[in-house]
């Protein structure tokens, strides 16, 4: 940020080359770097349309423009572009604990909103509805296909293991399952299904993220609620939670340490496909009975 302050001043390159510049910047993950980039943005020292479509596609953005509008909410909702602040902030917001989030910063945000400004809120909560309505239908039939496709798993188990950190205790879990003839549902849910798991646990050492297997699973980071044994919630860095699809292994990043001697819970809502063959994974299987000579 610094030698681009620098290149400006002295202006020694075309505008293209600022924008590659610009570009390269809206990229960070670093919080400290997009900081200063979306002030940048919001003092009008850059072309902050194109900044603000940069920081869309970067998935540490979202976060940074959350944080920054909770830290400075006056001078967001003062500025011009906040229907592009905004959707930036939210390009990525496809989950039901996403929408409620949003509902619940417009409502603490309410007395500050200006009448303007609520019709660009209500446009953004109807797109991020939108949104979590396409994820439900598509999303798992999207993710299946990768699985099968793109993700190789080979025979054996899996070369990496777990840390060996985090102690389940208890495991408690919700399937719901949608098979033919089992309810109605939307074709696009066939063969596959919910899940909810919370997992007791302690820790063998101080350790500020959970390393746990998942494999074949539609996980959404804003679905992933971790909390102490005094039912206080501990922050999960969304934007930093890892998937290795290759090994199975998920990483959850948090904002604060887990400490021995103490009691967690692990809570992930996510969906699941059932595989009509044997695979790493939940699969169906068929029994056949005989009758008059004839299989049914």
């Amino acid at each position: 940020m610094f030698l681009y302050k620098g290149e400006v001043k002295t202006n020694p390159y075309f505008n293209q080359e600022y924008y590659a510049l610009l570009e390269g910047m809206a990229c960070t993950e670093r919080p400290v770097q997009l900081k200063k980039l979306i002030k940048m943005a919001l003092t009008s020292e850059v072309d902050y349309p194109m900044v603000f479509r940069w920081l869309k596609t970067n998935p540490a953005a979202s976060e940074a423009l959350l944080l920054y509008l909770n830290s400075k909410p006056e001078q967001v909702l003062n500025f011009d572009g906040l229907r592009l602040y905004l959707d930036a902030m939210t390009y990525r917001w496809k989950s039901k604990a996403r929408l409620q989030q949003f509902i619940n910063l417009e409502e603490s945000l309410l007395p500050k909103i200006s009448e303007k400004n609520k019709v660009v809120f209500d446009e953004i909560r109807k797109r991020i509805k939108k949104d979590v309505e396409w994820s439900e239908k598509y999303l798992p039939s999207i993710t299946k296909w990768m699985y099968d496709n793109l993700v190789i798993v080979k025979k054996g188990p899996w070369k990496k293991r777990l840390p060996g950190i985090i102690v389940p205790t208890r495991y408690d879990l919700e399937i719901t399952p949608y098979i033919p003839g089992s309810a109605k549902y939307l074709f696009s849910r066939n063969m596959t299904f919910d899940g909810k798991v919370t997992m007791t646990f302690t820790v063998t050492q101080e350790t500020s993220e959970i390393v746990v297997n998942a494999h074949r699973l539609v996980i959404d980071p804003g679905n992933i609620v971790v909390k102490d044994n005094q039912n206080t919630n501990i922050e999960v860095n969304t934007a930093e939670v890892e998937k290795d699809y290759e090994n199975g292994i998920l990483t959850i990043p948090l904002a604060s340490k887990l400490t021995p001697n103490t009691v967690y819970f692990l809570s992930i809502s996510y969906s699941g496909f059932i595989s009509n063959k044997q695979h790493h994974g939940v699969y169906s299987n068929y029994n056949f009975q005989e009758y008059r000579g004839k299989q049914g």
